[in-house]
């Protein structure tokens, strides 16, 4: 809370010197509307953020109001507050009747000694993305082993998404092999599976947190008699892959939990729960924005004493990010 005062403090005394020195650039490109939202609304950290934001864009050329119906552009600024941090996503938009969005980034702002250069970065992601940061005349022409370097093409341009934390769900159809002692009742079968999962994204490299759950008809052998088997396992499932500078998504998958072997007796269902653990590969390129058509490719070992369940479970996924 001190911590958050001082921050307050010292961002009115910056907004009040900015707002001095800058009043012929204040208004020179048009005048920016604030809206806050949260699910957990807070007055202290919407003037941070207000006043911070502020200096920010008036450096740009740009006037803050929180009334002014008139103004050029409208900013949503909906956040979270994390505590010594909070998870911000501005969305800028014409403040017309289309309200037509311009740019809409995400970024942690921390409430401590690097908030100006948190604000500063996405107030500069915002405009850069939004077409609205002055041009700058090319100091020399480029030589043709800048064709070479990243000068032309610069890493954030190339970024599938600038948001770092997401929301993933993942369906899949398929079928599994079975292999060892198993494999003399039966072979194959089909498979559905649905995963839903935080992801948390960076250039490099992504983490998916969440829980996977499938359900499997198992086809058994010719000489094999009986009613249907069913497989069905649910449990926390873990994935690590690459990041948002990959176009495409793949990682490597984790899962593990409970196991429920159904059989059908006459009119009835048997049914009996072990462990599983289930490991392996999933991937896919987008088909659209946030859409991923791909495959799964994983191992299960369902923990059943007397006769293991050892399988290779294949599929063809469909992951929708939020």
């Amino acid at each position: 809370m001190q911590k958050m005062t001082r921050l307050f403090e010292a961002g009115m005394l910056m907004a009040f010197m900015t707002f001095l020195a800058l009043p012929v650039f204040a208004a020179e490109n048009g005048i920016i509307r604030y809206k806050f939202t949260s699910y957990e609304p807070d007055a202290q950290v919407e003037d941070v953020l207000y006043y911070g934001l502020a200096v920010e864009l008036s450096n740009a050329g740009y006037s803050s109001s929180k009334t002014e119906k008139s103004a050029s552009y409208l900013l949503t600024v909906a956040y979270a507050n994390l505590g010594e941090s909070a998870d911000v996503t501005l969305t800028l938009q014409d403040n017309d009747g289309k309200k037509d969005t311009r740019a809409e980034i995400s970024a942690v702002i921390g409430f401590d000694e690097g908030f100006d250069g948190d604000v500063a970065d996405a107030v500069a992601r915002l405009l850069e993305v939004a077409a609205l940061g002055e041009e700058k005349p090319s100091e020399s022409a480029p030589s043709i082993s800048g064709l070479f370097s990243s000068d032309l093409v610069r890493a954030k341009d190339m970024l599938r998404t600038d948001k770092t934390r997401r929301f993933e769900l993942v369906g899949s159809l398929g079928s599994p092999v079975y292999f060892g002692d198993f494999s003399e009742y039966a072979t194959f079968g089909a498979l559905g599976s649905l995963q839903a999962s935080a992801l948390f994204l960076s250039p490099k490299r992504s983490l998916s947190v969440g829980a996977r759950a499938t359900s499997s008809y198992v086809f058994l052998a010719e000489n094999v008699s009986g009613g249907p088997v069913l497989f069905s396992t649910i449990g926390p499932n873990v994935q690590v892959g690459v990041g948002s500078s990959q176009f495409l998504r793949l990682a490597g998958c984790l899962s593990g939990g409970a196991a429920i072997i159904s059989l059908k007796d006459g009119e009835t269902f048997l049914h009996k729960t072990d462990a599983y653990v289930d490991l392996g590969v999933q991937f896919g390129f987008p088909v659209r924005k946030d859409l991923f058509l791909g495959g799964d490719l994983r191992g299960l070992l369902i923990f059943e004493p007397g006769l293991p369940i050892l399988g290779a479970e294949l599929g063809l996924s469909l992951a929708k990010e939020f």
